[in-house]
């Protein structure tokens, strides 16, 4: 995984002539004991090179670690590592709940964040007040 050098440009026009937005690769292999998975994930065409943590993919991986029966039927959490790579070092919890076939009913994703920017959008003049610039209603 540390090895991975996508050629972006490339990946997108894959990803965009499939209609997908990123790839999210994952592998059991884990750097850290309390992790069950090591993910990467790459989304050029959205502006995202690279992602260090991707909650709306980890729910994704817990169903699909289930339905194959690669996530213990006796385990019914885990953590994903990702973003090592880029120096931005996450980990994502997962719950999966299972009906009687093992098949996921509900999955939860979690963990922290840390806010890498902030700002304020302003509208001059507000825009739910119903006026354009050089324009009197």
């Amino acid at each position: 995984m540390a090895n991975l050098r996508p050629n972006l440009s490339a990946l997108d026009v894959v990803l965009r002539d499939h209609g997908a937005l990123g790839c999210f690769v994952f592998t059991l292999e884990t750097i850290s004991s309390d992790a069950f998975a090591h993910a990467r994930m790459f989304a050029p065409g959205a502006g995202v090179p690279e992602d260090p943590a991707t909650g709306s993919a980890a729910g994704p991986l817990g169903a699909y670690l289930a339905v194959h029966g690669v996530l213990p039927r006796e385990r019914s959490s885990f953590a994903i590592e990702q973003g090592m790579e880029m120096g931005r070092p996450s980990k994502i919890w997962v719950e999966v709940s299972r009906d009687a076939a093992s098949l996921p009913t509900t999955i939860r994703v979690g963990g922290a964040t840390v806010p890498v920017i902030r700002g304020r959008s302003r509208s001059d003049p507000p825009v739910w007040q119903g006026t354009a610039p050089g324009r009197v209603n």
